[in-house]
């Protein structure tokens, strides 16, 4: 007995040890955290537990931007590089790294010309401007078919359209040159990246590919489909109307006495309204609506109805008051702030200088060095504009604008664009009552022309180009792009019969939204707001004309954040593509897109492949 009782103590010991083995392991796996995949392939070399170095140099920039920023890129990466890549050796991990920090360099001299690039002029007048320049050149053209401009009638819609807007990166049936883009992604790298980042070819032309495959294999070709754009629109403009609604007369005295004499009150509302079916306090039109009767008369006058409406009129006054003081105090909040907002200064010149501190010590993290020497990105100047109440896009302007525009159009009237355009787009000059409602308009815009310019100024930075706004496009675009962490497969495109339909469907729901006091201005009878409707979606029916808009809104995009690549000499207009012009005449130290300072020209040129020194 003694002998079993020395060894029953040795005994519990072993089980307490294998039970305290037994539950350690669980404990470990728990703390463990699995690492993401832009660890992994961005930074391998990064302590655990680190975040990673923020991608964007703007200290307003969020770090839900920096996070979606790098997923995509580590989506993009894996998608595009890895996979050949792999194959050549399994063991260097540290090429895609060297790829990421090329990319880091790009995106912040980038984001360095957005935050100094005034981009309400490229919304407000030069955008609208290609918009109804597009829409004119198409109805000319369509004007011309099976006529004797159009070589007997034997020209197509396309071809008679690349006449009036030729660009010698495209041909006549829609076909982007490869090679105009190319050299347009190729300066862009040259412009951001450091000479010693910018002569080693491989980086650069795996970067400028993937550029180039992602623009013009995937973008380019969805975003010009007619029923893309009908479909986009019509998303944009949500559901339709649902049939069955409620009156406020009946709604307020539903509201009013809740809890109160129910039963009466609905008694009263079914006087009120006929045929209105209440089941469990939901309302629901009937489906053939009968006339309703007076809401009072002599035999149905009663103490309770002259209560519900007394109260209901009460209501509505007060709630008419209300509404008035919110919408006073939100205007004059907003005058304020709109006034405090320091103007643009479109004149301001695009000055190379050197960053205050290497844009390179957050990715140096990472266990690799690099400078940035050669950048020739704006200089951040000191500028009056308030951060708190100005965010613009990444964080917002920090100084002095720089655009594409010339000096003389720096008190340049924003709303006149986009009246010009709604112009084009609803065709108001063929109508008296729409083009005098025009008239009228600009004529009221142009005596409050400086405010409404700051007005459409702060909108566009305020919301459309707010950081959360950017955000929430990049988590849009890897979303879509790589739906399960990998390119998904292309969507099938909606057959004729379904692109028939969606592009009915959106002239139903803009006739349904169309307001009742703006209806004139689509014409005066159902039929002819058909007509109009059908007149402003035509335009975008054709996917060879759709790539000329898409082409110069890319050129235009382009020389308005990279002002130098303007062509500033008078050798506009040469299609070294389609004439017999000799390459190697073209001046090879220039690259021009066609647009230069303060000009919507539609003739293009820059240094075609193969011309350089």
């Amino acid at each position: 007995m003694a002998a079993v009782a020395r060894h029953r103590p040795a005994t519990r010991s072993v089980k307490s040890s294998s039970t305290v083995s037994t539950h350690n392991p669980p404990l470990l796996k728990q703390t463990q955290q699995p690492i993401s995949l832009v660890k992994r392939l961005l930074f391998p070399h990064l302590p655990a537990g680190t975040d990673p170095p923020p991608l964007l140099a703007s200290p307003s920039a969020p770090p839900e931007l920096n996070a979606e920023l790098y997923d995509f890129i580590a989506l993009a990466l894996r998608a595009f590089v890895n996979p050949w890549w792999t194959k050549i050796t399994r063991y260097d991990k540290e090429f895609v790294v060297e790829v990421n920090r090329v990319l880091t360099v790009i995106i912040r001299v980038l984001e360095g010309r957005l935050l100094n690039t005034d981009l309400s002029p490229l919304v407000f007048r030069d955008l609208p401007a290609l918009v109804s320049q597009h829409y004119r050149d198409y109805r000319n053209a369509a004007a011309k078919l099976s006529t004797s401009y159009a070589i007997g009638g034997a020209a197509s819609l396309p071809q008679l359209f690349h006449q009036l807007e030729s660009h010698m990166a495209i041909t006549a049936e829609g076909q982007i040159h490869e090679d105009y883009v190319r050299q347009a992604v190729d300066q862009i790298l040259k412009t951001c990246l450091p000479s010693d980042d910018y002569e080693p070819e491989t980086e650069r032309y795996i970067i400028r590919e993937i550029i180039l495959k992602v623009l013009l294999d995937s973008v380019a070709p969805r975003v010009t489909q007619p029923w893309f754009i009908y479909k986009l629109i019509l998303d944009q403009l949500g559901p339709p109307k649902s049939s069955g609604t409620l009156s406020s007369e009946c709604f307020w005295r539903y509201h009013l006495v809740s809890g109160v004499h129910v039963d009466t009150c609905i008694l009263s509302c079914i006087d009120a309204v006929d045929q209105i079916n209440i089941t469990r306090f939901s309302f629901s039109a009937p489906p053939d609506p009968l006339p309703s009767r007076p809401l009072f008369s002599l035999h149905t006058l009663t103490f309770q109805s002259l209560v519900v409406f007394f109260l209901s009129a009460v209501q509505s006054i007060s709630t008419l008051g209300l509404t008035l003081i919110n919408a006073y105090k939100q205007t004059v909040h907003t005058i304020k702030l709109v006034n405090q907002s320091s103007p643009s200064s479109p004149a301001a010149k695009l000055a190379p200088v050197q960053s205050d501190g290497d844009p390179n010590d957050s990715v140096n993290a990472s266990g690799h060095s690099g400078h940035m020497g050669g950048n020739a990105s704006p200089a951040p100047s000191l500028g009056s504009t308030p951060k708190s109440e100005y965010e613009a896009i990444l964080g917002g302007p920090t100084g002095q604008i720089t655009s594409a525009s010339s000096p003389a159009e720096a008190s340049s009237n924003y709303l006149d664009g986009l009246l010009e355009m709604l112009a084009e787009l609803l065709s108001t000059h063929d109508r008296f009552t729409s083009s005098a409602v025009m008239n009228i308009v600009e004529m009221v815009s142009a005596a409050f022309s400086p405010f409404l310019d700051k007005l459409l100024s702060y909108m566009l930075y305020r919301h459309a180009l707010s950081a959360a706004q950017v955000t929430k496009i990049v988590s849009i675009a890897k979303n879509t792009l790589f739906p399960n962490g990998y390119p998904g497969p292309s969507p099938v495109d909606p057959t004729p019969e379904e692109q028939v339909l969606i592009r009915e469907n959106l002239g139903k729901r803009i006739l349904e939204k169309i307001p009742p006091a703006v209806s004139p201005l689509f014409g005066p009878t159902p039929a002819a707001r058909i007509a109009t409707v059908d007149a402003l979606l035509d335009p975008l029916s054709s996917a060879a004309c759709n790539r000329h808009l898409f082409l110069f809104i890319l050129d235009l995009v382009l020389l308005t954040i990279f002002p130098e690549m303007a062509v500033s000499n008078g050798s506009l207009g040469v299609d070294v593509y389609g004439s017999g012009i000799d390459e190697s005449s073209a001046d090879s130290s220039r690259v021009g897109l066609g647009l230069g300072p303060g000009t919507l020209s539609r003739t293009t040129s820059i240094t075609p492949p193969g011309s350089g020194p």
